[in-house]
């Protein structure tokens, strides 16, 4: 199961319902889909990823305030569609197919006198497919995302959910705001120990052989995958002699991984989590805000070659706003990306449309310029060239020409495009036109002087016109 669209309604920015549809699910093809979202600050980049986490995750939904509604007179809801049935457990007995996942907050209606209460009241529901005689009625406790129920595993289990927000919040750290799989991991390793030696009373092979029996191997993969690529090796220590594990922490040359560098802790906490993934034959999602954030580059290209190793097997959804971030995603050999833009329309967010997009492929220029309204010099290149290829192999096969900027300047932008010479060919004034006049200062640096911005802005609007 992977999730295919996503719907929000009065959640934040969001004051309509907006949705994302077709989110690309990986096909188990060498390099699959990767899901990157782009926008400028205040487009709900980050609100986007969370409603996809309030859907999906119970605790998640401890934050929630009324402050996140749009309009607190009305309802909060989201929605999450699969791709595919999946199975639920229900609280007793027997199990039924859903495709739907719907997290729904509120305004409370009446206040309890008994106790002090909350202003807003919060559901988490699997939605099924059909509705017959044997599955859970609307609204009823079967339906909800979390049953306790101490004879059953969890109710849903087939995909994993693994979140990376912008704030970083540690995952191989034992105390944050919700027990880890790292924490989950350790205190099996404790589970192990215990079953093995009585801590009260070691021997001098004590310590020795913790290490030699007590082990898990998607860890020791984890750690020797993390290894490869940032070439810094891991060790598990160990600080406490009654439970060995339940404090235990990466080591890094001294140092604890997650007091060192906050995006390595991050890193490994993804690699372990496809590790995990792999050897339980479950899904897997990953969901990530802002990796460039305390990455350097060097780091950001081995990050990025990862996740399009996994990216056959595993969803990922990524937001990001970094323009070399999506250069390097932009590689020849990265062929499958999905890149959605957002961009402000006075009062609304709305995806960019195929319309917005001018050249035959994806650049990462152009996608600056559609996301972040950022001129630049390499945009405009890209469009200049496109614009003089096109053109000359319209003419060439029944009139080949010697090729010329300024002849190219001529025919195409003076006589097909009626635009006026008011530009210097080098020392001589009014030769060319301001698109040839920025081309020119773009390749010939050394003699010319960089172009204005807002030129270059204004020739970048027109060579979009013309594709």
């Amino acid at each position: 199961m992977f999730i295919e669209s996503v719907e929000i309604n009065n959640f934040r920015i969001f004051d309509w319902e907006f949705s994302i549809d077709w989110l690309q699910v990986p096909d188990w093809n060498k390099w699959s889909w990767i899901n990157i979202f782009v926008w400028e600050n205040g487009c709900g980049k980050t609100t986007v990823l969370e409603a996809i986490w309030l859907c999906l995750l119970e605790y998640k939904t401890d934050n929630i305030s009324i402050n996140d509604f749009n309009d607190h007179s009305k309802n909060l809801n989201i929605r999450l569609l699969s791709n595919q049935n999946f199975t639920v457990s229900k609280s007793m007995s027997w199990n039924f197919e859903c495709q739907w996942f719907n997290f729904i907050a509120k305004k409370r209606a009446r206040k309890n006198k008994k106790y002090l209460s909350s202003i807003i009241t919060k559901d988490q529901y699997f939605v099924p497919v059909t509705w017959v005689k044997w599955e859970p009625k609307a609204w009823s406790p079967d339906l909800r995302l979390a049953v306790n129920n101490p004879f059953k595993w969890n109710r849903f289990s087939e995909t994993d959910i693994i979140t990376i927000d912008s704030n970083r919040t540690n995952q191989t750290r034992s105390w944050t705001f919700n027990n880890t799989r790292f924490d989950r991991l350790m205190e099996d390793f404790s589970y192990q120990f215990l079953n093995k030696y009585n801590p009260k009373q070691p021997d001098l092979n004590y310590y020795l052989s913790i290490d030699q029996d007590i082990n898990n191997d998607f860890l020791d993969d984890a750690m020797e995958i993390f290894g490869k690529i940032t070439w810094i090796s891991l060790s598990l220590n160990k600080i406490d002699n009654q439970h060995p594990f339940e404090n235990a922490y990466l080591w890094v040359n001294g140092n604890r991984l997650a007091n060192l560098w906050s995006w390595y802790e991050h890193f490994f906490s993804i690699i372990y989590n496809c590790c995990l993934a792999e050897q339980s034959k479950k899904n897997l999602i990953i969901l990530i805000d802002e990796p460039e954030l305390h990455l350097h580059p060097s780091l950001q290209e081995r990050f990025i070659n990862f996740i399009f190793e996994i990216s056959d097997k595993y969803q990922i959804i990524i937001t990001t706003h970094s323009p070399l971030f999506i250069k390097q995603l932009k590689k020849a050999w990265c062929k499958k990306e999905a890149i959605n833009i957002l961009k402000k329309n006075w009062w609304t967010i709305e995806l960019t449309s195929e319309a917005d997009h001018k050249l035959w492929y994806l650049s990462a220029n152009e996608i600056n310029y559609t996301a972040f309204e950022l001129a630049t010099e390499e945009y405009h290149n890209e469009l200049y060239e496109k614009i003089l290829i096109d053109y000359y192999a319209s003419i060439w096969e029944d009139n080949p020409v010697k090729f010329s900027i300024k002849r190219f300047d001529n025919e195409y932008f003076v006589q097909t495009k009626n635009l006026t010479v008011a530009h210097p060919w080098y020392d001589t004034p009014n030769q060319i036109t301001l698109h040839t006049h920025i081309r020119n200062q773009i390749h010939h640096r050394a003699t010319i002087w960089s172009p204005a911005y807002a030129e270059l802005l204004e020739s970048i609007n027109y060579l979009r016109t013309c594709l």
